[in-house]
């Protein structure tokens, strides 16, 4: 999802803003198949060619913008950030490059620098889904969740068929305890993908954290459907069908997650306890008929009894 935004968002504003930058013909026809080279993902290619236009031009702002995002997509982020700092000297779209630098700050996990950086696209007007997005995820792992809801709202606006912003949104809502409201972003979320799977564990966890059992099974048995091969899910699944006396298959499914991942000792004791509760409960129904029958036996003696005495009378 990331690198799809980057390589479309990105590389289509570069067609634009490349051609109007004040360099001349032949340093835009380069930069055009530069820009062709880097959307299909050849980073390679476009690199020598935008490195062919700052050889002839090292002014050339957006040659220097593209290839600070080529960097950035390669992991190089040192050079990346450099070029988009050199951009800004020689280019008049700032918010982009400011935007840029924010992503690739928060690519290199310095979500600090990335803030700062989003700020100052903000106070140049610059209002894209893209930017909403990561600007509120940063704000979210910086713990500044009243800004992040309102960017990543923005998102959902914008955007309200991306399940990435709706999950976000969720996650944010969480921590500041909305949950009503965190359920809502990811129910979202799967009417935008219903192929996704996250969703339905964080509505399971909600769910189950508030004792709404039938429903959390529900969450959780959407969420293992979906992800067969992730041990977790079964393990909560285990859970929220053994919370609702289910528990041959609550057994079944921990046996599912042991499958996956009999490394997992959590999985084991738990393994263990069901199966003891099991047996104690099988031990109890068969000690309680065995009573039945104890009590049935005495009562046909007492009455034999009774009986034998009556008629000896």
């Amino acid at each position: 999802m990331h690198l799809y935004r980057v390589l479309f968002f990105l590389s289509f504003f570069l067609a634009i803003f490349g051609i109007i930058d004040g360099a001349d013909n032949l340093e835009n026809s380069i930069l055009i198949k530069s820009i062709d080279f880097y959307q299909k993902g050849d980073y390679e290619a476009s690199l020598k060619m935008v490195n062919d236009i700052i050889s002839i031009n090292e002014t050339n702002g957006s040659a220097l913008n593209l290839r600070g995002l080529i960097n950035m997509n390669l992991g190089k982020h040192e050079s990346a950030q450099k070029d988009f700092e050199k951009s800004l000297q020689y280019s008049s779209n700032h918010s982009q490059i400011y935007y840029n630098l924010g992503l690739n700050a928060y690519h290199s996990g310095n979500m600090i620098q990335a803030d700062r950086y989003f700020s100052q696209a903000y106070e140049d007007n610059y209002s894209f889904f893209n930017f909403f997005y990561y600007a509120g995820v940063v704000k979210s792992e910086l713990g500044q969740y009243d800004d992040a809801v309102s960017l990543l709202k923005n998102a959902s606006r914008i955007h309200p068929h991306d399940p990435q912003a709706w999950i976000h949104l969720g996650i944010v809502y969480e921590q500041i305890r909305k949950f009503d409201l965190a359920v809502q972003a990811y129910d979202n979320a799967i009417i935008s993908d219903p192929a996704l799977p996250g969703p339905w564990m964080s509505k399971g966890k909600i769910f189950l954290s508030f004792g709404n059992i039938s429903i959390a099974r529900m969450a959780f048995e959407n969420y293992t459907s979906l992800d067969p091969d992730d041990d977790i899910g079964w393990f909560y699944y285990a859970k929220s069908l053994h919370d609702d006396k289910m528990l041959n298959a609550s057994i079944e499914a921990l046996h599912q997650a042991i499958e996956i991942d009999p490394t997992n000792q959590i999985y084991s004791e738990h393994l263990k306890l069901y199966i003891d509760e099991k047996n104690s409960i099988e031990l109890g129904a068969v000690s309680e008929r065995l009573d039945d029958r104890f009590i049935i036996l005495l009562l046909f003696i007492i009455g034999c009894m009774s009986i034998i005495i009556i008629y000896r009378k």
